[in-house]
């Protein structure tokens, strides 16, 4: 479920979730990735399912999210 909305400040719900990107050792980079959850998502029960969506378009996770109607 991507709502391609803007999160504004009266969205107290909305959450931001940063992701470590990690080295082979499995030590934290620099670096990571950033997905926003707005407060529809969640208060719909999907962001779990949408934070494995676009995790796996990223490249972050493999074989987690299928597409179901």
């Amino acid at each position: 479920m991507g709502t391609d909305r803007l999160i504004t400040s009266k969205d107290h719900a909305s959450v931001q979730i940063s992701i470590a990107d990690v080295d082979a050792d499995g030590k934290a980079l620099s670096t990571s990735t950033t997905f926003a959850l707005c407060g529809q998502v969640r208060a719909d029960g999907e962001a779990d399912d949408s934070l494995n969506r676009l995790a796996t378009k990223s490249g972050l996770l493999k074989g987690v999210w299928s597409y179901q109607k």
